[in-house]
């Protein structure tokens, strides 16, 4: 059983949660709490595997919570819990020491399997994002996305996907557009992060 913390400032979210994890018979939730300094005082005697946290609440706000945790050595697999998705947020999070982000907006449904998936694999990535692959992206793009990550230069992905140069150069600055990334490395992490690739 997986030692669970879960701080959020709406108690139907907690005791929301807490019952879809409980029912899985994977997690353990051994506290819930409306806000982040009276969880920080119990950390050490609780000792979680796991912590669910959300980042707007009153007094300190989950990403100070984050950091304090991480300050304090703990080894707890951090979860952020919510209504944000924008990279801006979710780089913040990731600087703040947060392992993945669940938007609230998705199927709590894919909670516990995710979840499961992230704790055994920590060291995968520095932060993992559930979203769904983006409907933005065609087809088309997708392809030259993971060319990209492969290191394949515009010539080569128009030579692999028959067409011209120039028609890699516009997918190329769409992707840049549409996932904000100023440069190739930047957007193969960003495609990393939100599960593109």
């Amino acid at each position: 059983m997986i030692r669970t913390v879960l701080i959020d400032d709406h108690r139907v979210v907690t005791e929301g949660l807490r019952r879809l994890l409980s029912e899985t018979g994977s997690f353990e939730v051994v506290a819930t709490f409306s806000d982040g300094q009276t969880f920080l005082s119990s950390l050490h005697e609780l000792s979680p595997a796991l912590i669910i946290i959300d980042i707007e609440m009153a007094g300190l706000d989950g990403l100070e919570v984050i950091r304090r945790v991480r300050s304090r050595q703990s080894e707890a697999i951090i979860v952020v819990m919510s209504m944000h998705e924008e990279e801006g947020f979710i780089a913040a999070a990731r600087k703040a020491g947060a392992n993945g982000c669940f938007p609230k907006s998705k199927d709590p449904g894919q909670l516990a399997s995710w979840l499961l998936e992230l704790i055994s694999h920590p060291e995968a990535m520095p932060m993992k994002v559930l979203r769904e692959k983006s409907p933005l992206l065609s087809r088309q793009e997708q392809l030259i996305l993971r060319y990209v990550a492969d290191g394949k230069t515009s010539q080569e992905i128009a030579d692999a996907l028959f067409i011209s140069p120039l028609t890699v150069k516009t997918h190329r600055q769409n992707l840049f557009r549409k996932l904000n990334a100023s440069n190739s490395a930047a957007l193969v992490r960003i495609a990393l992060d939100q599960g593109l690739i």
